[in-house]
């Protein structure tokens, strides 16, 4: 099924770091709260970030910030990655500072930045080789490796704002997980404010403060957004009739799909999947 949904990643040992080389497979848009870091070490793939394509050769690298709808397909068979995927806030207790911030999408390739490229892969190398390792000092050091790549991370790529207001608490983030959680395992049935408050327990008004506080928008801007990346990625990727992908998104008519979805990207649903197919057929 095409449906967004919330992964919950697990951890191998307690270093609460995701480090695993693996063949790729047909991922379905999702989303958690770790940042993820995919190295293409032979072949090809895609990847589905919101709205954006990415098609990433031999050796490029892609980040993809937390929370950031994402999806993996596969080009070539016998494609295999490196996957590495963490919440830095858990491991580093001291830059809280830093949950304000997000990075979008980016990919870099040695062809356009070869110096950035080449300090960004040895860091990752580096930190697989002390995840890899089964020294007494093995968690000290993924830790050590992970705190210099972060660091790269910060310093090398743009950053901007997230968060309008104060700082969240580890609770308030946690509590928005679930919500984000529910809201991507009903994202095809009717969602009410009444809903997504009963299920964070808290009244409608303190929901819709929370909820502005945690995100910067609305509830219904944001819901209304999940449902539309959902519906992006099923018309650049599936042949289902438009009025089915109304449907799975979880709008209750195909007039309020069109609508919508209009309003938000200036074409047609049909328009953004025929653009989608022009630019997928003009790629080498």
């Amino acid at each position: 099924m095409n449906q967004l949904f919330y992964e919950t990643v697990r951890y191998l040992d307690n270093s609460h770091v995701y480090l695993q080389t693996a063949d790729v497979v047909n991922i379905s848009l999702h989303i958690h709260n770790e940042l993820e870091i995919l190295c293409v070490l032979n072949h090809s793939m895609r990847v589905l970030v919101k709205d954006t394509l990415y098609d990433l050769s031999e050796g490029d690298i892609m980040v993809i910030n937390s929370y950031e709808p994402h999806r993996i397909i596969t080009l070539s068979e016998n494609c295999s990655h490196i996957l590495l995927q963490f919440d830095p806030f858990r491991l580093f207790p001291n830059i809280e500072e830093w949950r304000h911030k997000t990075c979008q999408a980016y990919r870099v390739s040695i062809q356009e930045n070869a110096l950035l490229y080449q300090k960004f892969l040895e860091r990752i190398l580096n930190l697989q080789l002390a995840y890899q390792s089964k020294s007494e000092l093995h968690h000290l050091a993924v830790v050590s490796h992970l705190g210099i790549l972060y660091t790269f991370l910060t310093e090398q790529f743009p950053w901007e704002n997230s968060y309008p207001e104060e700082e969240p608490s580890y609770d308030n983030i946690l509590l928005f997980r679930r919500v984000l959680s529910y809201l991507c395992a009903n994202l095809d049935q009717p969602i009410s404010l009444t809903d997504a408050a009963r299920e964070s327990n808290l009244s409608s008004y303190h929901f819709c403060r929370f909820f502005k506080r945690m995100s910067g928008k609305t509830f219904v801007q944001y819901l209304t957004e999940m449902r539309l990346r959902n519906a992006e990625m099923l018309l650049a990727t599936t042949e289902n009739k438009i009025s089915e992908i109304a449907e799975q998104c979880g709008f209750r008519s195909i007039k309020t799909f069109n609508h919508t979805f209009r309003k938000q990207y200036d074409l047609s649903p049909r328009e953004y999947r025929s653009k989608q197919r022009e630019r997928n057929s003009s790629k080498p």
